[in-house]
């Protein structure tokens, strides 16, 4: 990754997207310039408990079978997010926008969702149980 202002503090951030999920994460925590790490990136299975990403760009990452559980994920950009069977239970969704996202099978119970977009977002068999806000208008469930 090309340093620019803010260098090293660039230059570790590609080093831990390259080096893996958990190298990521671990160096992600006091960083505010994460927005590369996160768009488009592959995070199936991640164990995410308990983390704070609120305001992070996770569009269309793929966190299919991660474990957000007690997450923070408020006014994080989640549009067009592959969630398929992620835990999201109790996790903090305030102003999130999962415009697009696919939380087919997701567990998003207890789950606070106060505010959030989820136009366009398919909740196909997903767990809502105790969730909080959750306004689905626009919201695609065939099952």
């Amino acid at each position: 990754m090309t340093a620019t202002a803010g260098g090293e503090t660039r230059r570790r951030i590609g080093i831990a997207a390259m080096a893996g999920v958990a190298t990521m994460v671990a160096a992600c925590g006091p960083v505010d310039a994460v927005v590369e790490v996160f768009r488009r990136t592959d995070y199936r299975g991640a164990d995410l408990r308990r983390r704070d990403v609120s305001g992070r760009n996770l569009s269309n990452a793929d966190l299919r079978g991660a474990n957000l559980t007690e997450a923070n994920l408020a006014r994080a950009n989640l549009r067009g997010a592959h969630l398929n069977e992620a835990n999201l239970h109790a996790a903090n969704l305030t102003w999130a926008d999962l415009t697009g996202a696919d939380l087919t099978d997701a567990d998003l119970s207890e789950a606070d969702l106060r505010d959030a977009t989820m136009t366009g977002a398919t909740i196909d068999g997903a767990f809502l149980s105790g969730a909080v806000g959750a306004r689905l208008e626009g919201v695609t469930n065939r099952r």
